[in-house]
């Protein structure tokens, strides 16, 4: 059985990466303002580049990946692209014995193939969604 890594990011986390990422590059660009040398310059550039570069490409690391902050969720489940949902424009969460249905505002349902995940994780995946379904209701 396949394990679901399931992560629980707070959304002042990206602000901070972000921040930071925005930091390095604008001080890395306007050197000549703070007598940096051209080395350091072009070190603090990349530097907030790749950061910003490694945070984003999180979602290309593992097959099995979840990612939820209190507005919204994103879903990788298998070699398959992602989902990204916020909490807001759901309705309900149904697991099924091979799918997890999960039934949006709009009246359109995603259905997710289960049978190769572990149970326990896909409940722990069914109860993250039920719990942040009630919270916006």
């Amino acid at each position: 059985m396949k394990k679901i890594r399931i992560y629980h990011i707070p959304a002042f986390i990206e602000k901070i990466i972000v921040v930071v990422s925005f930091l390095l590059v604008a001080i890395g660009s306007f050197s000549e303002n703070f007598g940096i040398s051209a080395l350091l310059e072009d070190i603090l550039i990349v530097g907030g580049f790749v950061l910003l570069l490694l945070y984003q490409s999180r979602v290309w690391w593992f097959k099995n990946y979840v990612e939820w902050n209190k507005k919204q969720i994103y879903l990788k489940l298998g070699a398959g692209k992602g989902i990204k949902l916020k909490f807001a424009t759901l309705n309900s969460c149904i697991l099924q014995k091979e799918l997890l249905l999960i039934k949006l505002k709009n009246g359109e349902t995603i259905s997710i193939s289960i049978k190769e995940y572990n149970r326990s994780e896909v409940q722990k995946l069914q109860l993250l969604f039920m719990e942040n379904i009630i919270d916006k209701l």
